[in-house]
């Protein structure tokens, strides 16, 4: 079924979903890491401004460990299959190296240009309802009005088989599998949709 045309979505858009969390949503819903995975003594967060590359820091944009590994906000946008352009955007984390890490601070904010500016960036969260995806490779590029754009593209093994995060992100999820995803960062709306036929 084309998602234009499945009512689920259309009650999504339109009236919402009661979420598990307790909120009535509407519409697509932007899910958030707020810092990267496996940081259990992360630092609190500090301004951007206050950035030092020594130590830890942790701010929303930016986050420094044992001033050796450096990781950007980035937005990374799951496209529902069927549907353009609409896409569930999640703001993950994703590692890049250090002189690019400083370019990035340096002009978080730059003009497009042509060919696009682009870093060699690895997803450091785990997303929910996926396998572990710790550690996808991808691209993080520049954005005028927003954090960096994170595109997977690989497997961190490269002789391992195309990861589903990998897959959807290419190709589109569908609204089934956004609802899992949803529900696995905690937010269920499935059973908003019990009594909507597809």
């Amino acid at each position: 079924m084309e998602i234009g045309v499945d009512p689920r979505w259309k009650q999504l858009m339109e009236q919402g979903a009661d979420c598990s969390c307790g909120q009535r949503h509407v519409g697509l819903i932007d899910l958030a890491f707020l810092q990267p995975a496996d940081w259990k003594d992360a630092p609190a967060k500090e301004p951007n401004e206050n950035l030092r590359m020594d130590g830890d820091f942790l701010s929303d944009e930016y986050a420094v460990r044992q001033g050796k590994y450096f990781a950007i906000r980035c937005v990374m946008p799951l496209p529902i299959a069927g549907c353009s352009p609409p896409a569930s955007p999640l703001v993950v984390w994703a590692s890049v190296e250090k002189d690019s890490f400083e370019k990035l601070v340096a002009e978080p904010r730059p003009q497009l240009k042509d060919p696009p500016v682009q870093f060699a960036a690895r997803l450091v969260n785990r997303i929910g309802g996926y396998p572990d995806t710790l550690g996808l490779m991808g691209a993080a590029f520049p954005m005028p009005d927003s954090p960096p754009l994170l595109v997977l593209a690989k497997n961190a093994d490269p002789e391992a088989p195309m990861h589903q995060l990998v897959q959807e992100h290419r190709d589109g999820a569908s609204f089934d599998r956004l609802l899992e995803v949803y529900a696995a960062q905690g937010h269920d709306m499935r059973g908003a949709f019990a009594g909507t036929k597809q």
